[in-house]
């Protein structure tokens, strides 16, 4: 079963210790007009999407070539050494959380905590906060079913 725990997950990283990044599915462009360069990148505007992007420069880079790719892993924390995975909580910005990808990104936490059990993961409340979803009657039940035989995942809130 998951250990909830409050405080800055970012003050308890380490080197053994994989963190997943709330996030959406939004691939932005933006044009500088002195220099017509391109910018393509994910907009990580709020919550630990946010903090993990001030603390990574290239992370919204990153995002956008796992968005493409359909992969997860976003590389290490440049502070930590912490794997930092993906979990996309809202499929594009300015939307609200979708219960339904939560749910299945849940799935994909639980077979990393399976096959990484020397691992710490640590996961925000997803689709919580900034998302828009009930933690007591939405989520936690899911996060309840889901992890229910699992015992390195820890649901993080501040």
């Amino acid at each position: 079963m998951f250990k909830e725990i409050n405080g800055n997950v970012w003050d308890i990283l380490d080197e053994n210790s994989t963190l997943y990044i709330l996030t959406n599915n939004t691939i932005s462009v933006t044009y500088n007009a002195e220099t017509l360069e391109e910018k393509i990148f994910n907009p990580m505007g709020g919550g630990i999407a946010l903090e993990a992007a001030n603390r990574n420069r290239n992370l919204p880079t990153t995002m956008v070539e796992c968005i493409r790719n359909n992969s997860y892993y976003l590389g290490k924390d440049s502070f930590s050494n912490a794997e930092l995975m993906r979990f996309p909580t809202i499929h594009k910005i300015g939307e609200y959380a979708d219960l339904l990808l939560v749910k299945s990104n849940l799935y994909r936490v639980k077979e990393y905590c399976l096959s990484n059990p020397e691992r710490k993961v640590y996961l925000p409340r997803p689709g919580c906060g900034l998302g828009g979803l009930d933690w007591d009657n939405e989520v936690k039940p899911l996060c309840e079913e889901i992890f229910k035989d699992i015992d390195n995942i820890y649901i993080v809130s501040k």
